[in-house]
């Protein structure tokens, strides 16, 4: 069995970042001065050997008769001083915290920082910083062992590293925290370079808690960065893009996003600008800036061993742009494997969709709701496979379909389920700039809804019959009880059917059926008189006026009737309409039987 030997004591330092000899430390009560309320302190945790105070360091330990001791105490707040063997003031604190009943901190002033954090380290300890501005003179670095970087607060009055640099503020290389710090910026864009805390390499970071604001960019990903969490940040104005992801493609980086708060008054850029994305679990972020030239959302290559890309509970609005651009690099090379779970979309440009598609692979978006002014799915000349849809509701205020593609975008899966539409949305689904060719396997479910106009969805040319569209399209109509007569022999007539039993949808009117785009069957069943026996009597299925299908000829019984049936099944486009006629060979005139369980006509989708 290994383990590892680390340091049991705590480490102060001077205000140089050297280790403190000859110091003083005082602890006291929370809130009060301890150099005149201190509270009783032990070098044991079974709190029998009580120290002396003020306690002395020696090299930076607490000196226990010469030797280093760890300081204990029996309550969980506390007052601390600390200063240096001439008496001057290192550090201060009213209302510290104690870590399992051990006093630490490690600090300096602004000249420092990098020597307090390069001492903490060597010994896998807390660097605790007070309220108050850091201006910093170099970028701060991490390479070697276990640190966390503490600030009192984000806030207005707490921590915060102030950066006139064109440079990153904080750039590790190894495992670290970064907790309750604010990063600021000088508010310069001709400063790209100027950076929060940049990641290159660097696995099992931790940012929680803190503040970005006025910086070009506020955190880079670069190449591998494994077992990282950004939590429960704020990020306000950046001068470019705020959070940029740049993987070398394999394997690439791979993050938690959750509980962040993007609401800055300006992005010039990409709000989450990601290209060799290895994967990211993202939960709960509100992005949301005032305006941004770029997306909220922009990934635009996968790294060639991604993984899964989820979000959930997100919310994505205010860009200039699309909300969300998921672009590949090729049909070759994707983006891959997003799962949206009730997240919200929006955007204000009617120019522009909420959702902007180029080659794309398994894309679920189920729960939440897309909003905007143009569409609200755009595929944008590129391939996609496997895209599904639902249940979500779109809100926008376009006369455009929820759902389009530009001419050159090659569709292979696309299934809507539970799609339900605003009363605005004139249209579900219009593919129509495709190419036929380009065009399979599109589905859509009946707990869809369609819009409001008599063609919600459209295909090209030629590719209806690669739609399979599952709704509740269905009529059934008699003729009521009266005789339709004087149907002249050797002549088409319009066979009417004045009574509706039900109209699903509301496609059938004036004896007409007006389906919705896709395969359909209509069924006709009429009992004809005054037929010659002998005499010839045919159904027929007019499309758009003009005959499109003949039924079975049925002849004139000796009784002079006959009982005829016409079942078809065809695939119908935008704006088709479908009727039932009859021709009758027999002299005189024919009279189809008015009865409602003689003569009706049923319809529906296959």
């Amino acid at each position: 069995m290994s383990g590892e030997v680390t340091s049991p004591f705590t480490v102060f330092f001077d205000r140089s970042g050297q280790p403190l000899d000859a110091g003083y430390v005082y602890i006291g009560t929370a809130g009060i001065n301890p150099e005149v309320s201190p509270i009783t302190v032990y070098w044991d945790s079974s709190l029998t050997t009580t120290a002396a105070q003020p306690i002395r360091t020696l090299a930076g330990y607490p000196s226990q008769s010469g030797s280093p001791g760890t300081i204990i105490i029996n309550q969980a707040t506390y007052s601390i001083i600390v200063r240096d063997r001439n008496g001057t003031l290192v550090y201060s604190n009213l209302n510290e915290t104690s870590d399992a009943n051990v006093v630490r901190y490690f600090g300096g002033d602004a000249s420092a920082i990098q020597a307090a954090i390069t001492a903490a380290a060597a010994l896998e300890r807390t660097v605790l910083f007070q309220s108050g501005d850091y201006t910093l003179p170099a970028g701060l670095t991490h390479s070697t062992g276990a640190v966390k970087l503490q600030g009192q607060d984000a806030g207005t009055q707490g921590t915060r590293f102030q950066s006139s640099l064109n440079a990153a503020s904080f750039t590790p290389t190894a495992q670290c925290t970064i907790e309750g710090i604010g990063f600021l910026g000088s508010n310069d864009a001709a400063k790209t370079a100027q950076v929060g805390i940049a990641l290159d390499d660097v696995n099992n970071v931790h940012i929680r808690h803190c503040v970005f604001d006025e910086l070009y960019t506020s955190i880079t990903l670069t190449d591998v960065v494994f077992y990282t969490q950004i939590k429960n940040n704020k990020f306000f104005s950046s001068t470019g893009p705020t959070i940029v992801g740049a993987g070398s493609g394999a394997p690439g980086y791979a993050i938690q996003f959750h509980g962040n708060e993007i609401i800055p008054t300006t992005v010039n850029g990409s709000v989450l600008d990601f290209s060799n994305l290895g994967s990211i679990n993202s939960m709960g972020n509100v992005i949301s800036p005032a305006n941004a030239t770029g997306y909220c959302l922009r990934v635009r290559t996968m790294a060639t061993a991604a993984g899964v890309q989820q979000f959930s509970n997100d919310v994505f609005e205010g860009s200039d742009l699309s909300a969300i651009n998921l672009e590949g690099a090729s049909s070759a090379a994707p983006c891959r494997y997003f799962f949206f779970s009730n997240c919200y979309a929006n955007q204000a440009n009617v120019g522009e969709p909420t959702l902007l598609l180029k080659h794309v692979r398994t894309l679920h978006w189920v729960g939440g709701y897309i909003s905007g002014e143009g569409a609200g799915i755009r595929f944008n000349a590129g391939n996609a496979s496997d895209i599904h849809i639902g249940p979500v509701r779109f809100e926008l205020n376009s006369a455009t379909a929820a759902i389009t593609a530009l001419a050159g975008s090659d569709i292979r899966g696309l299934h809507l389920k539970g799609v339900t539409l605003n009363g605005g949305i004139q249209k579900l689904l219009d593919l129509s700039a495709m190419a036929a060719a380009d065009l399979d396997n599109i589905t859509i479910d009946a707990t869809s809804e369609f819009g409001t106009t008599a063609s919600p969805v459209v295909m090209p040319a030629g590719a209806y019959n690669k739609l399979n569209w599952r709704h509740e399209n269905r009529f059934m109509a008699t003729k009521g009880g009266t005789d339709q007569t004087g149907i002249v022999s050797a002549t088409a007539t319009k066979v009417t059917f004045g009574t509706e039993v039900y109209d699903i949808r509301d496609r059938f009117a004036s004896s007409t059926w007006s389906p919705y785009t896709g395969v359909q069957r209509m069924v006709c069943h009429i009992y004809a008189t005054n037929v010659t026996a002998g005499g010839a009597c045919e159904l027929k299925l007019y499309k758009n006026g003009v005959e499109y299908l003949r039924g079975p000829i049925f002849l004139g019984s000796s009784s002079n009737d006959v009982m005829m049936e016409g079942n078809w099944e065809f695939l119908s486009e935008p704006g088709d309409t479908f009727d039932i006629y009859i021709r009758a060979t027999s002299p005189g005139t024919v009279t189809i039987n008015g009865g409602t369980s003689l003569s009706y006509l049923t319809g529906s989708q296959v």
